[in-house]
């Protein structure tokens, strides 16, 4: 049994002066700022409501009898960093004013054991708080919508009133990126500044290898005030919206309506692959104790822009003569056969698998005087290790406020500290860790609800 205080918390998330946990159990709880109803609970939309304790976020559509969100895995949040005051000295950022995103995955239970499955590609998605709309006025929306047009989405990112989803083709085991919301500066990446609130693909840009118009293979996406960026399986990372202050790292300052790459230096790229030579995801999940079989390597040789027609590819055994490394042994080991194995020793969190080999070029004649000399090829592959059968939580994070912090214990319990609305029930600042509770009843006392 436990007692008052929030327990089995798996992830969190924090934006100006609001938070939110998601439990293992799949339910959102949140606190703090409600400003354009970012806390989506039983509360109106008022900008002077704030909660300083978690209640649970309640759900916007009919596909459920359940009033409450549930089944979700990930939340992002993001500010849209809008300036109260342009004064030189004393500027003043409103990080309350937020758009947030829930990425939602099917959950079956086996009858038997009891297990849990999330099926990854089966994913939809939440939006609410300061959304949108197509021109571009905005709205407060308290009670998550979800977003019907998007099918199997594997992540979400939020930013500056912008939302992203990645979308996965199973049968190509490829990724699209949508993106929609806030598009000022050409942050959807769809040649427009039009702002809209469906999802819309976004463009490939110059250099991009695609089969379509649209940029593809996408495996991370992010949004900062009013830019978003991608990272390819092949390593690269494109960057679209405002540039003014160097956001998209290519040396110049100049916007953009379609994917611009960082950088422009060649690249010798390892990426892990299944057995049948696609690429696998750049984080893994393993539970204590499990083993993971890397089972082949793709090499990919990324030239540059001056020799962008030479780029190749191919996949090896991820046992011929790749060197292998992890960055925490603690956590999981690797071998030189390509097989992670995670430890049993009580230590959980993630590790970085890093690889590389030597690989001479194929001399097919439209290489040679090119490249002579073997060429060493580096990836690396994100492990993270939770603990096995019904006692596994989660893997500890930190995350900030405007003025606080938040900690995640393995044990999923919720600890924070700093000024403003902390969760423990009052609003007091603390100058230590305090734990977050469960609810706070009408009298202003903590409540204990036992949970079994």
């Amino acid at each position: 049994m436990q007692g008052g205080y929030l327990h089995n918390a798996v992830s969190v998330r924090t934006a100006g002066d609001s938070v939110y946990v998601i439990k293992a159990d799949g339910t959102v709880w949140a606190w703090g700022s409600n400003m354009y109803g970012v806390l989506a609970n039983e509360t109106n939309v008022n900008n002077d409501t704030r909660r300083g304790y978690p209640l649970q976020v309640y759900k916007g559509d009919g596909y459920s009898a359940d009033k409450y969100l549930k089944n979700i895995v990930d939340i992002q949040v993001g500010a849209n960093n809008k300036e109260r005051n342009k004064r030189a000295i004393g500027t003043q950022i409103n990080l309350d004013e937020t758009t947030v995103i829930a990425l939602a995955r099917n959950i079956t239970v086996d009858d038997t054991t009891k297990d849990t499955k999330q099926y990854n590609n089966q994913g939809y998605v939440y939006v609410w708080g300061k959304v949108v709309s197509d021109n571009a006025t905005v709205n407060s929306v308290s009670a998550p919508t979800r977003e019907t047009t998007l099918e199997n989405v594997t992540a979400v990112s939020a930013g500056g009133n912008t939302v992203m989803a990645l979308s996965l083709d199973p049968d190509t085991y490829k990724h699209s990126t949508y993106a929609w919301g806030n598009n000022t500066f050409g942050q959807l990446g769809n040649n427009t500044t039009d702002s809209t609130s469906t999802p819309s693909e976004v463009l490939k840009g110059e250099n991009v290898y695609s089969d379509n118009d649209y940029i593809e293979d996408t495996i991370q996406i992010t949004n900062g005030a009013y830019f978003s960026a991608a990272m390819l399986h092949n390593g690269t990372i494109w960057a679209w919206g405002s540039n003014r202050n160097g956001q998209f790292g290519n040396n110049y300052r100049v916007n953009s309506l379609i994917p611009v790459q960082s950088g422009d230096r060649a690249a010798d790229i390892l990426t892990a692959a299944d057995n049948d030579g696609d690429s696998i995801p750049l984080v893994v999940t393993i539970t204590e104790g499990e083993t993971l079989d890397l089972g082949r390597i793709k090499y990919e040789h990324i030239p540059g822009f001056e020799f962008a027609h030479y780029a190749y590819s191919d996949v090896i055994n991820a046992n011929d003569g790749v060197t292998y490394n992890t960055s925490n042994s603690d956590v999981a080991t690797v071998n030189s056969n390509g097989v992670v194995s995670a430890n049993t020793n009580g230590i959980y969190g993630q590790t970085t698998i890093s690889f590389e080999k030597e690989i001479s070029p194929v001399n097919d004649g439209v290489y040679t005087g090119l490249l002579d000399e073997p060429i060493l090829y580096k990836g690396q592959l994100i492990v993270k290790v939770i603990k096995s059968g019904d006692d596994k939580v989660a893997i500890p994070m930190t995350k900030s406020g405007s003025s606080f912090t938040v900690a995640l214990m393995d044990n999923g319990t919720v600890w924070t500290w700093g000024s403003g609305n902390l969760g423990d029930g009052t609003s007091s600042a603390s100058y230590y860790p305090v734990q977050v509770v469960t609810s706070v009843s009408s009298t202003g006392e903590k409540e204990h609800i036992l949970i079994i």
